[in-house]
């Protein structure tokens, strides 16, 4: 289970608020007769959209890596996440080390074949939605940045 907030998430999103919306606008907004929530909604949330998609996309990545607490708390493999399942195939098809030769060497390569089309499986759907979400992520990234 991902905690409610990452500190490390939560540090970016307190510098990008602090760096790109100046303090003016909460002035400016008051005078205009707008209330804290309403600058909020108005204001915060449309200039925010690059951090909230930053943070969306580091929150799916790490909910759709996790391992740990499936292994721990999960017991029916019918409720296993992806990742559970695909480390549960992998050590299915370990090599045993019973026969000759031939069969070992064949079973290895299946096993390399499988390890890698698991790669794949578990990597694909983050690379199909991070080039929609490019744009932001860079400019995310960058909030932390020393700038001269």
């Amino acid at each position: 289970m991902l905690p409610a907030i990452n500190v490390f998430n939560l540090i970016i999103a307190v510098n990008y608020l602090k760096n790109n919306i100046p303090e003016e606008l909460f002035e400016a907004a008051s005078v205009d007769g707008l209330g804290h929530i309403q600058y909020f909604i108005k204001i915060i949330l449309p200039l925010s959209q690059t951090i909230i998609v930053v943070l969306i996309l580091y929150y799916g990545v790490a909910h759709w890596n996790e391992f740990m607490n499936g292994l721990i708390y999960l017991r029916d493999e019918k409720l296993y996440p992806l990742q559970l399942t695909l480390r549960g195939i992998l050590l299915q098809n370990q090599a045993s080390g019973l026969g000759d030769v031939d069969s070992m060497v064949e079973q290895q390569k299946a096993a390399e074949l499988i390890k890698y089309g698991l790669i794949i499986v578990s990597t694909l759907p983050v690379l199909v939605v991070y080039p929609f979400l490019q744009k932001h992520f860079a400019k995310g990234v960058m909030i932390g940045s020393v700038k001269g």
